[in-house]
């Protein structure tokens, strides 16, 4: 067997791993009197790539981490709201068929809460308690749980506290990664097309009006 069809052998054998290899996603959110932060952990390629990344929410919601929304969406009015979504369905097709791909193998929800007043904090805490139901059951309605959700709600009665952290496990595979993007790029090459079309047509009436 000659070099270049070993070569081109192990380009096959490697793609069809990439297609049916699974990425795992670790996620961390913690927010507390004392400590503020995300983790996320991605590890690919059976163990062998691992990445971690910590972020105070402080670095996310900041100015220097995020566009000012005026830069991204400059106009508000309801004609072009409504034409923004009427772009966007395509997209978010996409994006809803790929979600049902995603498996979670575990989600750990828990909170610790008090108020300084036992009545306040009974009260309290079961408004969490609701409020994560429900929360947990919309989720539930469109993403696959392969373990059961852990949620707890931890009422201190003698004082002040508050501190919730979030633990969630994402699996997704790779090819069906792959496909839901190419998709995507699909749909953003036909978006720009049309927004330059729509522009020169603009440009058009405009000069016809003018004269």
């Amino acid at each position: 067997m000659t070099l270049p069809i070993l070569g081109g052998l192990l380009l096959i054998l490697l793609f069809i791993l990439l297609i049916f290899m699974k990425i795992k996603i670790e996620l961390f959110f913690l927010l507390s009197q004392s400590d503020n932060y995300i983790t996320i952990v991605i590890v690919a390629l059976f163990g062998l790539v691992r990445i971690r990344k910590k972020f105070s929410l402080e670095e996310v919601f900041s100015g220097e981490g995020t566009k000012d929304i005026e830069e991204v969406i400059p106009d508000f009015s309801w004609d072009s709201t409504k034409q923004l979504l009427k772009n966007m369905k395509p997209a978010l097709t996409i994006m809803k068929a790929f979600i049902r791909t995603i498996r979670i193998s575990k989600l750990e929800w828990r909170t610790k809460i008090g108020t300084g007043d036992a009545a306040l904090t009974g009260a309290v805490a079961g408004a969490i308690w609701a409020i994560k139901g429900a929360l947990i059951s919309f989720i539930r309605s469109f993403l696959f749980f392969k373990n059961r959700p852990l949620i707890t709600v931890q009422p201190n009665f003698q004082g002040f506290s508050a501190e919730t952290n979030i633990r969630c496990m994402v699996e997704m595979k790779t090819g069906k990664a792959m496909v839901a993007g190419i998709k995507m790029y699909k749909e953003w090459k036909k978006y720009q097309k049309s927004s330059q079309f729509n522009g020169e047509n603009q440009k058009i009436v405009r000069r016809t009006i003018n004269g």
